[in-house]
C-alpha cells in the first residue's frame, strides 16, 4: 500500500462520526488531510483527529486563528490548516515537549488546550462532534507518559515507597516487642529497608 491511501485509510478510520453529518460535507477537511501526505514520515501513523478552530496560546487576536485539525500520530501532535486561495498553516508538537492537556465539553461542541514546555501552548474551540475530543486526549496522554519513561525512565510513586518501607519498619519492630525476632535483627533489616 503506498503512503498516501494508507494515511487516507488511517485517516478514515479514526475520522470523528459527526464529519458527513448535519449538512457538514463529507470531505470536510479533505484539504488537511491531502496535506499529511507531505508532512507524514513514511513510519508515522495516525492515531486521532478532531478538528476546530484553534490559535497559539500566546496569540490572542482573530488573525492568529485558524479552521483546521490537530492529528495525533504515533510521533507528534501536528495542526494543519489548508485555507482557501492556497494559504497553508502547520505547526507541531512532539510529545516529549508536551507539559499537559486538558479539554471541556459544552453543549454541542468542545475545547481542548495543550501546553508546552515553557508555556507555550494552543487551544483549539469548536471541536465537533464534541466526543472526539476525549479519545484524543487520552492519545496523547498516553504518548507524553510514554515518551517521559524514554527519556527519564519509569516514575515510581515516591510518597507510596516511603509509606511502605514506614509499614515495613513498624511491623519489624512490633515483631521486636513481641520477642520474635531480635533488635539486631530488626536493625540489620531496618538498613536494608531505608538503603543505609
Amino acid at each position: 500500500m503506498n503512503k498516501s491511501a494508507r494515511i487516507d485509510e488511517q485517516w478514515h478510520a479514526v475520522r470523528p462520526e459527526g464529519w458527513g453529518t448535519w449538512g457538514r460535507d463529507e470531505k470536510m477537511h479533505s484539504g488537511e488531510r491531502e496535506m499529511l501526505y507531505e508532512l507524514l514520515a513514511n513510519d508515522e501513523n495516525i492515531e486521532a483527529l478532531v478538528g476546530g478552530t484553534y490559535r497559539a496560546e500566546q496569540d490572542t487576536n482573530r488573525v492568529g486563528k485558524h479552521n483546521g485539525v490537530a492529528v495525533a500520530t504515533d510521533k507528534r501532535v501536528i495542526f494543519v490548516d489548508k485555507g482557501v486561495l492556497g494559504s497553508t498553516e502547520v505547526s507541531e508538537m512532539p510529545y516529549w515537549s508536551i507539559e499537559g492537556i486538558t479539554y471541556s465539553t459544552g453543549m454541542l461542541n468542545a475545547g481542548m488546550q495543550i501546553t508546552g514546555i515553557g508555556m507555550a501552548g494552543w487551544r483549539i474551540e469548536d471541536i465537533f462532534p464534541k466526543e472526539s475530543v476525549k479519545p484524543f486526549v487520552e492519545c496523547v496522554r498516553g504518548h507524553i507518559v510514554k515518551s517521559r519513561e524514554r527519556l527519564v525512565g519509569p516514575q515510581t510513586n515516591t510518597a507510596t515507597a516511603a509509606v511502605s518501607v514506614a509499614d515495613e519498619i513498624e511491623k519489624l519492630w512490633a515483631l521486636v516487642e513481641k520477642g520474635i525476632i531480635t533488635q539486631d535483627e530488626f536493625d540489620a533489616k531496618k538498613k536494608q529497608l531505608l538503603g543505609i
